[in-house]
């Protein structure tokens, strides 16, 4: 990311529970336990992906050290809200609990937790994916909060509570995060756009609160930076040109994305989503559910598809897509599993599918 698009994305993050998005419920419950002193000890934000755990996390650790006392009130432009705002904070520690580092942070962190704040009144612990946590993380994680220390929170962050076993659950307060409305994630995106003066055309801000899905910090990063949507086009892009190439070409696509990716499970299960995501508006479109398309700038490009490919080839392709993300999953060799997507294609190499664009 550029100096310049690191300064929006830093101004455009939240600095207090009213600047949450679309959480109005969740705001109105810590902001209540705040007033009345009742603060629990470990929190478990439960939602999608991109709905805002880890800014709701964050916000606490604001609200626990931004005062001499617990409060919603501080000084936002404070060193340490501006610490904890970018990432710097000492005794703000974010751990990945799907990584290989994240695992080993967890086995270090019952011992690191004993020793008071470095420079804060509280040591905030937020663990990300804690559902991906391994079974020995879990009883060390299960350990810290039955014995908490004082002046700790542990904040845990998860796609579904019931991804979480009970042991961990039941000693925290649960917040569920719910999918932002899509008219809500475009309010959000115009009122950027219109403090910034960006050019960036009402179009292109409904389409990115379409593509967004109720998850509103991917939202805010695609309109912040280009690239991302630029990545987007260019892998919608290869797509479409591999279903319109023959046996060949596609072979020739798994094989780029096998060198291009290797083992990285994380790449592997973006791209498997981004076809799905093709595949899925295609057959939006060739049921004539157009409102329901999230990718409207390619609407010619799926319009042409539609001509070429029945709605029973689309809907096999579709269960094809779902069955080598649950591959991708189960750690099957990568490359296997994109040659095997490749087969279940329909022909459409006569077709000059793309010969329109």
């Amino acid at each position: 990311m550029s100096k310049n698009y690191q300064i929006l994305a830093l101004k455009w993050r939240p600095k207090r529970f009213e600047d949450m998005v679309g959480q109005d419920h969740i705001a109105k419950t810590l902001v209540k336990s705040f007033e009345k002193n009742r603060i629990a000890q470990a929190f478990l934000f439960a939602g999608p992906r991109g709905v805002g755990k880890t800014t709701t996390a964050r916000l606490l650790a604001m609200c626990l050290n931004g005062s001499d006392k617990p409060s919603i009130k501080y000084d936002v432009e404070s060193d340490v809200i501006k610490q904890i705002i970018e990432g710097r904070s000492m005794d703000v520690i974010e751990i990945d609990g799907a990584s290989n580092r994240g695992i080993d942070e967890i086995r270090e962190l019952r011992e690191n937790i004993k020793f008071a704040p470095l420079e804060d009144k509280f040591k905030v612990v937020i663990i990300d994916e804690v559902h991906m946590l391994s079974t020995h993380s879990f009883n060390a994680l299960l350990k810290t909060l039955e014995e908490p220390p004082q002046n700790t929170m542990i904040l845990l962050q998860a796609n579904n509570i019931l991804n979480v076993l009970s042991t961990i659950s039941s000693r925290c307060q649960i917040l569920e995060l719910e999918p932002i409305p899509c008219h809500t994630i475009e309010e959000y995106l115009g009122r950027i756009e219109g403090e910034d003066d960006e050019s960036n055309s009402g179009a292109h801000v409904r389409e990115i609160a379409r593509i967004a899905r109720g998850r509103i910090d991917w939202a805010k990063a695609a309109f912040l930076r280009p690239d991302i949507m630029n990545k987007r086009e260019r892998a919608f892009t290869l797509i479409e040109e591999t279903v319109a190439g023959d046996l060949e070409d596609r072979f020739v696509y798994s094989n780029v994305i096998s060198k291009a990716y290797g083992m990285s499970y994380d790449i592997y299960r973006e791209e498997i989503n981004l076809w799905l995501e093709w595949w899925r508006d295609l057959i939006m479109v060739k049921i004539g559910s157009l409102q329901s398309v999230f990718n409207l700038s390619r609407l010619s490009t799926f319009e042409h598809f539609c001509k070429i490919i029945s709605l029973t080839d689309m809907l096999k392709v579709m269960s094809a897509i779902d069955k080598s993300a649950h591959f991708i999953r189960s750690n099957v060799n990568h490359r296997l599993v994109f040659d095997n997507l490749m087969l279940k294609l329909p022909s459409c190499s006569n077709s000059n599918a793309l010969g329109s664009k």
